[in-house]
Formats: C-alpha cells, structure tokens, sequence
C-alpha cells in the first residue's frame, strides 16, 4: 500500500506541476493575445487616421481639378479676347493706313493747285459767284481736311489704346498660365 500511496503522490505531483505549466502556458497566451489585441486596435486607429487622410487627399484633388477646370475656361476667354482684339488691332491699321493715304492725297492736291491760288482769284476779281464757289470749295476742302486729320489722331489713339489692351490681356494670359 506505500508503495501505492508513493505512486499516487508522484502522480499528484506530477499533475500538480503539469497543472502549474499549463496555467503558465495559459498565463503567456493571454498575454500573447492581449497584446496581439492592442497590436490590433493600434492597427486599427491607423488605418482610420489613414481612411481620414486619403478623403482629405481626395477632396483636396477634386477641389484642385475644379480649379483648373475653371482657369481653363478662363484662359480660353483670354485668349479669344486676345485674339478679338489683335483683329481689331489689324482693321485699326489698315484703316488708318487708308485715312493716312487719303490725307496725303489732299495735301498733294492742295498743294498742286498753288497755295496762293485763293488769293489770285480774290486779286483777280472774278466773277463773284465764281469766287464765292471756289472759296466755299476751299474751305470745304480745309475742313475735310481738319475732319481727316482728326479721326487720323482718333484712330491712332484707339489703336493705342487697343495695343495696350493686347499687352494686359497678354500678361493676364501669362499669369493665368
């Protein structure tokens, strides 16, 4: 019977020491798992802190392609407009390069007929009526003159303005690129 008893207390002592390992193999895995579950959540709070930035991102490229949808619009307005007025730009010219040859004309034809002419006639005491006539002509002519001269200055001063008009457009154009 001691012998039995011997056994059966190795035994006990045994399960005893099996027992104490199991609860320290059972102790380790809730600590394993503990951790793996902070390990996770920390995971977890990363990747929302990530899900957060990325829409941020998104929005803020959304927000950049409208932008630049918008200035694209923008810059094709400013460059029609540019091209509009470097039209306008080329009418003026040629207008004021015809109103200029058509000054000149006048002058050279002023000139051919002497610019002493209206004198003679009043010197030359000619018919009245004639003389009458011509100075009405003559200062038609003089007034014409005047007039031509005067869209000339009106003219360049359009195609000034036009030119700076070009010059602006271009640096907003520049600025918008």
């Amino acid at each position: 019977g001691a012998l039995l008893t011997a056994l059966l207390a190795a035994a006990a002592g045994d399960a005893r020491a099996e027992t104490a390992d199991q609860r320290q193999q059972l102790e380790a895995l809730r600590s394993r798992i503990s951790a793996l579950q902070a390990h996770v959540e920390t995971k977890s709070g990363e990747q929302g802190e990530l899900s957060r930035l990325l829409e941020e991102s998104e929005l803020r490229i959304g927000e950049a392609a409208w932008n630049l949808r918008r200035l694209g619009v923008r810059l094709e307005r400013q460059r029609a407009r540019l091209d509009q007025l470097r039209t306008e730009q080329q009418a003026q010219s040629r207008a004021l390069a015809i109103q200029r040859m058509t000054l000149a004309r006048q002058v050279r034809a002023a000139y051919a007929m002497g610019r002493q002419e209206r004198l003679k006639i009043l010197l030359n005491q000619q018919d009245p009526a004639t003389v009458s006539r011509v100075m009405v002509y003559y200062d038609y002519l003089g007034r014409a003159r005047a007039q031509k001269m005067q869209l000339i200055r009106e003219n360049i001063r359009r195609l000034e303005e036009t030119e700076s008009t070009i010059v602006e457009e271009q640096r907003e154009l520049a600025q918008l690129h």
